[in-house]
């Protein structure tokens, strides 16, 4: 399967709740996608919004643009539009 494919579950999910803003641990987007690699608990940029990232197509396709904290181990989802 294609790396973005992997991220599919998660966009779904964002779709689905349609909240303007959604915060999730990294073990509830693990849950969707399995494990996260370490790089996204530790690199800010991995969670960078940028189309060119394969993950980011997990959220950015839902039309969510990512704010991760690290020392949370989180993530909260902003509702963006075009």
């Amino acid at each position: 399967m294609p790396l973005g494919d992997k991220y599919l579950p998660l966009q779904e999910h964002l779709t689905a709740d349609g909240r303007e803003t959604i915060t999730m641990t990294f073990d509830q987007i693990a849950k969707l996608v399995g494990p996260l690699p370490k790089s996204a608990h530790v690199y800010r940029p991995w969670w960078a919004n940028s189309e060119g990232h394969s993950q980011a197509v997990g959220w950015m396709g839902a039309r969510y643009l990512a704010e991760p904290n690290q020392a949370h181990r989180s993530v909260t989802f902003r509702r963006f539009s075009y």
